[in-house]
């Protein structure tokens, strides 16, 4: 008769059954040790992710246009809002720069 993969030499086994005797005990100790600490890592996200969310109010919104058809074209349309602005302001400054330019050749003179 052939012994079966899973046998157990008689001392083996005393062995194996005085560690079973200690075991529910340890185990008892270890889980409840790892039951703490997933309820205290599940805690700490829970603070993380409320604080990140207070943090960053803007948060809920990111990507709310991401759907919008007419995204494209707000954003085309304030760029050129922007690039007439910017020709504006240089047309200013361009004007601000002469006028020094005079204020500073007719005190020179």
């Amino acid at each position: 008769m052939q012994k079966p993969e899973a046998y157990i030499a008689k001392a083996d086994r005393q062995k194996l059954m005085a560690m079973l005797n200690v075991l529910p005990e340890q185990a008892l100790v270890e889980l409840t040790n790892f039951a703490e600490y997933l309820c205290f890592r599940s805690s700490q996200k829970a603070q993380q992710q409320q604080s990140d969310e207070q943090a960053n109010p803007w948060r809920d919104f990111a990507g709310m246009f991401a759907d919008d058809p007419q995204w494209d074209d707000f954003t085309a349309a304030i760029a050129i809002y922007r690039e007439e602005l910017d020709a504006e302001l240089e047309a200013e400054y361009q004007e601000s720069d002469i006028a020094e330019s005079n204020i500073q050749d007719n005190s020179a003179a």
